[in-house]
């Protein structure tokens, strides 16, 4: 997803494969949880993402407008407003 062409005007394709490089080796593989979300999301396509953030008591980090219409009601942030968090 990272290589597609809208993320060229923020990171190259260097900072991408450093990018995945950091997350294979990082990251963690969490089980999708089977329950339902604590709250429902108006495209029900992202509602696992707001399941499996809850079950691990993490915030989502997204650009998808439709999950950013729950900030404040779920621990959701656009890249932007995350990143002012950590400064």
């Amino acid at each position: 997803m990272l290589r597609r062409d809208k993320f060229r005007r923020y990171l190259d394709l260097d900072e991408v494969s450093a990018a995945m490089r950091l997350l294979l080796d990082e990251g963690q593989m969490i089980e999708d949880p089977t329950n339902p979300p604590p709250v429902a999301c108006s495209d029900p396509a992202d509602d696992y993402l707001i399941t499996l953030a809850h079950s691990q008591g993490a915030a989502l980090v997204s650009g998808d407008r439709h999950l950013l219409e729950l900030t404040g009601t779920i621990p959701v942030y656009s890249p932007g407003a995350f990143l002012a968090t950590q400064l």
